[in-house]
């Protein structure tokens, strides 16, 4: 089973010390979104979490617990930094703050289980192709040392981001932005891959698959896992499913582009019922819950070791993937 922390909020952010003690404790409760009444009961345990996958745009508050967490439960993290300044994203540290908690992270958990995302991407006045371009660079030449490859993704409108200002990319630009990341993705050795998107980039040397796939999982645990079934949280998107342990409307982040959160107000009510020793994420069982253990077992084939491999290797040329091997070797991560 996959267990995750990060879609409907960002825990490691907002809520680090509150993940330490479910995992310690060894069990959290998660409400249904759609049916408050009903909580499940998840195992906190690698006999039946093949890995505990997390997302956020802070690693800093897991910095000091990330070889605790590691040594309970298989770790994959994908962690966001962006183009955008405090306008988008207004309670996020900034590119130099998050740049430097990643390469940290890389530290203790090794490249191979980091990815960087770089998305949504989104164009504006003071955000064009140019300052992508510009901005992507800069942040190639400090994290590509650092993580698995870089996941990119163009803006998709959620339900509850009817009133947002922001709209979608071009097809123009998304060509534009296509190839510059590819360019510029391609000088630094890192693979880059394109999630969720209708058009096919391949031809530019850009991997098109979902962000949370079996193959890329299969590659960073360096097991086979049973065929997983995919969920479709969004138009294209075909990532496998995962167990969110997270709540809605739970993320101080603030970002414009939030597909999570519906006001600013719920946010603050949510963030004031958080207990960090409740096994509930925001609040506590009430009167009338009805608590179930969730059906859980390990989806990995019994003796499936095998031998790991990069994202996006495989469509490499001969020489490039010497090359990138070479350079893997020498990081050491």
């Amino acid at each position: 089973m996959l267990l995750l922390a990060g879609q409907r909020t960002d825990i490691v952010t907002w809520y680090t010390p509150w993940l330490m003690n479910r995992v310690r404790e060894g069990f959290v409760l998660v409400r249904n979104p759609k049916c408050p009444t009903r909580v499940s009961r998840y195992r906190l345990d690698r006999s039946v979490v093949d890995c505990l996958v997390l997302c956020s745009k802070n690693y800093r508050p897991l910095l000091p617990h990330v070889r605790e967490l590691d040594a309970a439960l298989p770790l994959l993290c994908y962690a966001t930094v962006t183009a955008y300044g405090r306008d988008l994203e207004p309670r996020v540290p900034d590119r130099k703050e998050r740049v430097a908690s990643v390469q940290a992270l890389s530290r203790l958990l090794g490249k191979r289980r980091l990815v960087w995302r770089y998305d949504p991407v989104l164009v504006t006045e003071r955000y064009t192709v140019e300052t992508h371009l510009e901005i992507f660079a800069a942040l190639c030449a400090q994290l590509a040392p650092y993580v698995h490859c870089c996941i990119f993704s163009f803006l998709h409108h959620f339900p509850g981001m009817e009133h947002s200002p922001l709209r979608f990319v071009s097809e123009a630009q998304e060509l534009a932005l296509a190839q510059g990341l590819a360019r510029i993705a391609g000088r630094h050795q890192l693979p880059l891959q394109n999630c969720a998107s209708r058009r096919d980039f391949s031809n530019l040397g850009i991997l098109s698959r979902a962000c949370l796939s079996q193959d890329l999982l299969e590659e960073i645990l360096g097991k086979r896992l049973v065929p997983l079934p995919t969920r479709k949280s969004r138009p294209f998107c075909h990532c496998v499913e995962a167990r969110d342990l997270g709540t809605y409307d739970s993320c101080a982040n603030g970002c414009v582009y939030c597909y999570a959160n519906t006001s600013t107000a719920r946010v603050r009510a949510s963030m004031s019922r958080h207990d960090p020793a409740s096994p509930l994420l925001i609040g506590h069982l009430h009167k009338g819950d009805v608590v179930t253990d969730a059906p859980q077992k390990s989806d990995c084939l019994p003796g499936s070791a095998r031998q790991l491999l990069l994202p996006g290797l495989e469509a490499l040329s001969h020489a490039s993937r010497r090359k990138y091997t070479k350079s893997e070797g020498h990081n050491g991560a």
